[in-house]
């Protein structure tokens, strides 16, 4: 008996084949197209089993995969050697056509699995968030298609960096390296200062006469030296030479050197991934920061940073290494930083818990007066680097208790929620007491200072100005009409906490147009910019609550909200944080202007606040503005706009519609 002919299965048949409903081969061209002389496709949407290529796409692999090799930002191996091959776009079975692209539409990657405590990414977020605090976000948000292209789970929805080449990477020329040092410390570092500059510069000098640095944690501590080139490279400098990848370049390199670690982690691999942190922060990747710092945070806990050391200096003849022990303590407090501030921007639990710590904040001593044999330290009177630092660490813990008992879990009534306002204002006026004369705006003008002095004095003005926004923000949505089961004193604490929210955010307003003048409003200050954006929404939602009342009661909040906006407008920089959120403002800015347009007689002839920022275009990214500038025109077409969507929440019935903001029912926020 003759042998049957082995069956071949075909999962997919050409469009011809599978219109005439006739068996296909599934090649390209198949044997029927072939024979006929027709055009063999493969365009039609197909959803049966797995997805399979056919042999023409196969035979294009190469070209697609070279394509995705640009666009992934894959870390070496821990033996140092890179991949040798990136999997192909079509790995994941999307069928591509001629042209290398993918024929059938991307499924969702968005879906929320629980309304009101996630994004479209399914990410965890709540109501601290300032992206949440907007109504019409989400709204807007909807009718964007699902075009994001899919990314590395590591970096949660960021887009893909392109893959680091080893073999291309050169360092800087020595004079290059000792400015970027200089930048760091003077510009980068002015608000979180864990490294020691003497530190570092006998490193940098190891490198360029050594050809790597010596001893012990060589390449954690070179590491550290790349992140420290990354961040530096985010800010202008006439010394050297920039470039849009640069930093990006020291970054991997950093990421390379860490992968390449043989010995125990240490001190200097948790001072790199910290500095990692805080580059990627300066291209806005909040969501890849959040899981780099998860890395960080735990690795910290593990080395025991967030524990005094009770054994230090106990026992005959025991040598205490300052250098080493205050570097700890500077390292944890500047991550306990890090860790309130993503947790407030991206609405999630932070990783580091007051309960767990008791760790001492670190010292009032300058880098010159610190070594591994002696210590001096300063007195709190007189204007020393670290005093900047201390008292930013100072106020993280306010924040922290900010979001514990304001925006934690349990539910709180207005009378326990209005006490809690009380008292946490309270402990931001006592610790802007305590701030040295020359760090409080209040007492010394930050222009009479010098650069770094001046810088440090706004950092803590804006962190100031932003806590206590997030401690009455919810006061906004509060009715403040008497009703008969609403008490007088309620009602005047509300209308009260509202005007001290209103005074933080024309402060923050204020700070932002000294820097622009001064030209410090960098494209890598991103924490800056976010403060300046949750300043300018309470200004817009104030004036949109107050569209039925004259014109003196919101003209200078809209008018400064405006130019709030128009300043961050005037930062031309693709991966700043403030060329996300402009489209965001720019919506909610219109949906302000729309309802005085319908509200307000006195609306009627208050034009658009014209940006009058006329500072220099700059390596900074600070643009010139006039009056005939759209501001937010170049931003109609941000590139991954989508990817904004992490910070969006689905707010459900957290947050009343637009229209009961008008009603005479009071809200207090839940």
């Amino acid at each position: 008996m003759a042998r049957h002919k082995e069956r071949v299965r075909v999962s997919r048949a050409c469009d011809f084949c599978k219109k005439k409903k006739i068996r296909c081969s599934g090649t390209q061209p198949c044997d029927l197209c072939t024979k006929d002389s027709l055009t063999c496709t493969f365009n039609a949407p197909y959803s049966r089993g797995k997805r399979r290529t056919t042999s023409a796409a196969a035979a294009i692999r190469p070209l697609t995969g070279a394509a995705s090799s640009d666009r992934t930002g894959t870390s070496a191996s821990l033996d140092g050697s890179l991949p040798e091959s990136i999997p192909d776009d079509n790995s994941h079975g999307i069928d591509v056509n001629e042209s290398g692209l993918s024929d059938q539409p991307i499924p969702s990657l968005f879906a929320s699995p629980e309304i009101g405590a996630s994004d479209r990414q399914g990410h965890f977020l709540n109501e601290s968030s300032g992206l949440s605090f907007l109504l019409r976000l989400q709204r807007r948000l909807k009718g964007d298609n699902n075009s994001a292209s899919p990314t590395s789970l590591f970096t949660l929805g960021d887009p893909a960096l392109p893959r680091f080449n080893s073999a291309a990477f050169t360092l800087p020329t020595r004079q290059e390296a000792d400015a970027l040092v200089s930048i760091y410390f003077e510009l980068s570092s002015a608000g979180y200062r864990f490294l020691h500059r003497p530190t570092v510069e006998l490193w940098v000098s190891q490198i360029y006469e050594h050809g790597q640095i010596l001893g012990a944690h060589w390449q954690s501590k070179f590491a550290v030296v790349l992140s420290m080139f990354a961040q530096a490279s985010r800010y202008p400098d006439s010394h050297v030479a920039a470039g849009p990848n640069l930093g990006l370049a020291y970054f991997q390199a950093a990421e390379h050197q860490l992968a390449l670690e043989t010995e125990p982690a240490s001190l200097f691999s948790a001072q790199a991934l910290l500095g990692c942190c805080f580059y990627v922060l300066t291209r806005s990747r909040l969501n890849h920061c959040w899981s780099l710092f998860g890395t960080t945070s735990r690795l910290m806990l593990a080395l025991g940073f967030h524990r005094r050391d009770l054994k230090l200096g106990q026992g005959p003849g025991a040598q205490v290494d300052h250098l080493e022990y205050e570097s700890r303590k500077r390292l944890f407090w500047c991550a306990y930083n890090l860790d309130k501030t993503l947790s407030t921007i991206l609405g999630r639990p932070c990783a580091l818990h007051d309960c767990d710590i008791d760790q001492d904040l670190p010292n009032v001593v300058d880098d010159q007066d610190l070594s591994s044999t002696s210590i001096v330290v300063a007195d709190n009177d007189n204007m020393h680097v670290m005093l900047g630092t201390i008292h930013n660490q100072k106020l993280g813990r306010i924040l922290s208790k900010v979001l514990s008992s304001l925006y934690g879990l349990a539910p709180l009534s207005q009378e326990r929620r209005y006490r809690i306002m009380k008292e946490l204002g309270a402990d931001v006026d006592a610790w802007r007491q305590s701030l040295p004369a020359f760090l409080n705006a209040e007492r010394v003008d930050s222009r009479l200072l010098k650069p770094l002095f001046q810088r440090q004095s706004n950092i803590l003005s804006l962190a100031a100005g932003h806590a206590e926004i997030l401690i009455y923000r919810p006061c906004l949505f509060s009715d403040y009409t008497r009703h008969h089961h609403i008490s007088e004193e309620s009602t005047d604490s509300t209308v009260s906490n509202v005007q001290i929210c209103l005074r933080a955010a024309m402060e923050i307003v204020r700070v932002v147009e000294r820097m622009a003048e001064a030209d410090q409003l960098y494209a890598a200050s991103w924490v800056a910019q976010y403060q300046a954006f949750c300043a300018a929404v309470v200004l817009y939602t104030f004036t949109l609550k107050s569209t039925r009342e004259d014109a003196a009661t919101w003209g200078k909040y809209f008018r400064a909200a405006e130019r709030c906006q128009d300043l961050l407008a005037g930062i031309n920089n693709e991966t700043s944080l403030a060329r996300r959120l402009m489209m965001i403002m720019e919506e909610y800015r219109a949906e302000v202007t729309q309802k005085l347009a319908q509200d307000s007689p006195a609306a009627v002839g208050f034009p658009r606040h014209s940006g009058t920022f006329t500072g220099p275009m700059s390596g900074n990214g600070v643009a010139n503005m006039s009056s005939q500038q759209d501001p937010v025109a170049e931003y109609s077409d941000i590139p991954n706009w989508e990817q904004l969507d992490y910070l969006a929440l689905d707010l459900g019935d957290m947050i009343p519609d637009m229209d009961l903001i008008y009603t005479d029912i009071p809200y207090l926020g839940s």
